[in-house]
């Protein structure tokens, strides 16, 4: 293990969130800005240097440009939240999106769930853009991920576009 190999170990906490990361404000004669990290286990400290290393599949990107997708009465969930096809057995399953995770998921599911551009969702059907209705139990949203810093304080110091 690289952390191990290199003696990385003791500087690394496992299973603690960071709550927030804030710029320390200091006198302008500090060349350096100073930034205050506040950890889920009560512990504030001072360093010199932040790096951001979380990637950018941390928060689902949720549609709002299809219609209906709240008041659906089935299942909706975030490809994020899929594990494996346990579950979708004898499901109408509707992928939403053509990313890496939706292609994936569609080659698990090929062979026991049924392909078309949604017009707009109500509780129990999804129409297609000609006309037709599709009754599913379960839309799974492949829709990829938000870039997102919610402990970065305050917001925008990281411009996320």
């Amino acid at each position: 293990m690289y952390a191990k190999h290199f003696d990385l170990i003791k500087y690394i906490h496992f299973n603690i969130e960071v709550i927030e990361v804030r710029r320390v404000e200091e006198d302008d004669q500090d060349l350096f800005k100073k930034w205050s990290v506040s950890l889920s286990s009560g512990i504030t400290k001072i360093y010199s240097a932040v790096l951001i290393c979380t990637g950018h599949h941390c928060e689902p990107r949720i549609p709002t440009e299809i219609n209906g997708l709240n008041n659906f009465k089935g299942r909706v969930l975030h490809s994020k939240h899929y594990h494996d096809y346990k579950g979708f057995e004898n499901k109408r399953v509707m992928l939403v999106g053509i990313g890496n995770s939706s292609l994936d998921i569609a080659v698990e599911l090929a062979g026991i769930a049924k392909n078309d551009d949604i017009n707009y969702i109500d509780e129990y059907c999804v129409y297609t853009k000609d006309g037709r209705c599709y009754q599913v139990d379960v839309i799974i949203l492949c829709t990829g991920y938000s870039f997102g810093f919610p402990f970065l304080k305050p917001p925008g110091l990281i411009p996320v576009t």
